[in-house]
C-alpha cells in the first residue's frame, strides 16, 4: 500500500509493478514541502477531487494525534475535531465528504466517520488562513 503525496505515489505504484524496471529513471520535479512546525505528518491521502490532502499529525500543544486537512495549493489547514484519544489514518468517502479514520478513545482502535464542514476559523499550524497569504508566504511575497 502506498500513503505518499503527489507524483513520487504514481513513481512508486510503476516501480512496484516493474514499469519502471531494467534502469529506468524518473526525474521528479517540483518536489516541496506542505506542512511546517514542530510535529510529525504522516499517512497523507489526497481527496477524491484533488483539492486537499488529509494526513495524520502530531505538534507541540494537541492533545494527541489527530487528524489534518491541508489544502496545498496555499497551505491552509485545520484539524479536525475527532474527539478523545489518538486519531490516525484518515481515508475521504467517495464523494468527499466525510473520512473515515481510526481512534483509540475506547482504548482500542476503532473506526469512526466524520462528515466534514468548513469552519470559518484561522489553521492551527502552517501557512496564515487565507490562500493568497500563503502564496505570498512561500514565495517570499508577504
Amino acid at each position: 500500500m502506498t500513503r505518499t503525496i503527489g507524483r513520487i505515489c504514481l513513481l512508486l505504484s510503476l516501480a512496484s509493478c516493474g514499469c519502471l524496471s531494467g534502469g529506468s529513471r524518473v526525474k521528479v520535479d517540483g518536489v516541496r514541502q506542505l506542512t511546517f512546525g514542530s510535529g510529525n505528518d504522516t499517512e497523507a491521502v489526497w481527496s477524491p477531487d484533488g483539492k486537499r490532502i488529509a494526513f495524520t499529525g502530531f505538534s507541540d500543544g494537541d492533545p494527541a494525534w489527530g487528524v489534518y486537512v491541508i489544502d496545498p495549493r496555499c497551505g491552509d489547514l485545520i484539524r479536525l475535531e475527532t474527539g478523545a484519544g489518538n486519531s490516525k489514518s484518515p481515508c475521504w468517502s467517495p464523494d468527499g465528504g466525510s473520512i473515515v479514520f481510526e481512534n483509540n478513545r475506547t482504548g482500542a482502535y476503532k473506526l469512526y466517520c466524520a462528515g466534514l464542514r468548513v469552519l470559518d476559523r484561522p489553521a492551527a499550524r502552517g501557512f496564515p488562513n487565507a490562500c493568497a497569504a500563503g502564496a505570498a508566504a512561500r514565495t517570499g511575497a508577504a
